[in-house]
């Protein structure tokens, strides 16, 4: 996942034969940078960005006159197939926050069908455009959820909004984690924290089975490393 970009990309989905292979390109349909509604607001603005190793989650903070944006994304490692967008905002003098987001129809790199309604959020399925040898092209599905264009910080004093999409060359598997997720969420107390702390959990543990080890006879290289 390159941040903040339109797009994002899945191991082992190629698309082009031969030297002109590459990784194909998936419309990244719940990655947008955050901006406010008034010019001056989205100036005035001060940014940060951080990405902590020790939990996984790159974060974004934004202290503006309309509140104070903390906008997390992470690819969940517990739920390999989705990508999360946890925006949690506290109001100042108010305003509103725009979103915007790249057509998932529209792609250089997948054959994508019409996105259909999938209760209710969004599916599509597609296959990449060029095979890298052979006549065989590749699958891949994606679920996701419908992206908040808005968010009104004018009358509330504090607002939490998750969005999430999976994607996979299996439809089910895509299906299935990001079924996992969104009930995560939406069916437990306190479920966007919970979504959240599967992930560092998932990824501390990951951590902690990794290991470096070096054979060398020269003390120096080991003492290096």
């Amino acid at each position: 996942v390159t941040l903040y970009n339109d797009s994002l990309f899945l191991n082992g989905l190629y698309s082009g034969a031969g030297g002109e292979s590459h990784r194909a390109l998936i419309p990244a349909a719940i990655m947008s940078k955050i901006s406010m509604d008034n010019p001056s607001h989205d100036a005035n603005a001060i940014r940060r960005h951080s990405f902590n190793v020790r939990t996984g989650v790159w974060t974004e903070t934004i202290d503006s006159e309309v509140g104070f944006i903390t906008h997390r994304i992470y690819v969940h490692a517990k739920y390999i197939r989705v990508l999360v967008s946890d925006i949690h905002a506290t109001r100042k003098y108010g305003g509103i926050l725009n979103l915007a987001y790249s057509d998932m129809e529209d792609n250089v790199d997948i054959d994508f069908g019409t996105k259909q309604e999938y209760r209710s959020d969004w599916k599509i399925q597609g296959r990449t455009r060029v095979p890298e040898a052979g006549s065989t092209t590749s699958q891949v599905s994606v679920f996701w959820m419908k992206p908040l264009k808005q968010i009104s910080l004018n009358t509330l004093e504090e607002v939490r909004e998750i969005m999430i999409m999976a994607v996979d060359k299996s439809d089910a598997a895509a299906q299935n984690d990001f079924d996992n997720a969104k009930s995560i969420f939406q069916n437990r107390d306190q479920g966007p924290d919970v979504l959240l702390r599967e992930h560092t959990d998932t990824w501390a543990s990951i951590w902690a089975q990794g290991m470096i080890e070096v054979e060398s006879q020269e003390l120096a290289v080991a003492k290096a490393v």
